[in-house]
């Protein structure tokens, strides 16, 4: 790749790489060396070395490394998340590593909720080619209010947040919106953080506060 193309175009390039197997050890060296190698880079760069552990055989190393591009790109808008597990999940379902069932159920409801259905589909259809469950339409996912929007809450974390408004512990919400834990304990984090609030008790405490009634829970 140019060395002067976009850095936009750098966050994708080893990404890219690595899941068509078109040598990506070589591309992340290329990447790392420009000066696009800064800021939110770094999380594809950690999902594309997390393809390359788990095609060689490293299950371990390569759920650490998309759990570290999770957190990196977590800073950001919560889409590039969303389209990073998109693109890899595939690879994860392929080689048994990270939680790519869980990954593309969320990005179905989000990508469906922000009008990208053609991602949503993707996501779907390749969760039903594994033989997983497949979303229902995000029409049934919970709508965010505006003052809760303007923090920066998903589509989806209204849905635990309205989950944790009822007491529910994180296996519940986790079985009833078709997730791992280990996703609602990211959402949970993520709402503590957005919200202000310093621990789960007080989350708990403000969403029974804050979340408006609903006639039915999220499915």
């Amino acid at each position: 790749m140019p060395a002067n193309a976009p850095r936009f175009a750098w966050a994708f390039y080893p990404l890219l790489r690595a899941i068509t197997g078109d040598d990506g050890v070589s591309a992340l060296d290329e990447a790392r060396a420009t000066s696009a190698a800064a800021n939110w880079n770094h999380g594809f760069f950690a999902y594309a070395e997390a393809v390359l552990a788990g095609r060689a055989g490293d299950r371990e190393r390569a759920s650490k490394l998309a759990d570290e591009g999770q957190a990196l790109l977590a800073k950001f808008a919560p889409r590039w998340n969303h389209l990073a597990r998109r693109l890899v999940a595939p690879c994860a379902l392929a080689d048994d590593w990270g939680e790519p069932a869980a990954w593309l159920r969320e990005a179905a409801a989000e990508f469906g909720a922000s009008g990208h259905h053609r991602l949503a589909g993707a996501c779907r259809s390749i969760l039903r080619q594994a033989g997983h469950p497949v979303p229902r339409s995000p029409r049934n996912h919970a709508q965010v209010p505006p003052q809760l929007r303007r923090l920066g809450i998903t589509n989806r974390e209204m849905d635990v947040f309205r989950l944790v408004a009822q007491g529910l512990p994180n296996g519940e919400i986790a079985r009833r919106l078709f997730i791992s834990p280990k996703t609602v304990e990211t959402h949970v984090a993520s709402l503590v953080s957005k919200t202000g609030q310093t621990s789960r008790r007080e989350l708990v405490a403000h969403a029974a506060r804050t979340v408006p009634a609903q006639g039915s829970e999220p499915r």
